[in-house]
């Protein structure tokens, strides 16, 4: 649980838009709107099939990074992201790019 965040955080970092949250069950859920490609919820399946989500509340980026454990997993997983770019590295499956 709680990579819902940090991936949302990604993705706006990439796509720009607004950070969604709602409460599923006891869970906080992460997720984006874009204006280009709409909903992004790159960790929705962590709920299984047919759940619901209630629709989402704008939360503010300062908010979401300022939870020290967020703010920590969030410049790992970018900074990962940036190495793999730099290096030309597929971030799905870390095989070298070059060449395609």
């Amino acid at each position: 649980m709680g990579q819902c965040a940090v991936t949302a955080l990604i993705v706006q970092d990439f796509f720009g838009g607004d950070l969604l949250r709602a409460a599923v069950g006891e869970s906080s859920h992460y997720w984006n709107r874009t204006s280009d490609h709409g909903e992004i919820d790159l960790t929705r399946d962590q709920f299984g099939p047919g759940v619901q989500l209630p629709a989402g509340e704008v939360r503010d980026r300062a908010h979401v990074l300022s939870f020290p454990d967020t703010r920590r997993r969030y410049d790992l997983l970018l900074r990962r992201i940036q190495d793999a770019l730099l290096d030309g590295r597929s971030l799905v499956d870390g095989s070298d790019m070059e060449g395609r």
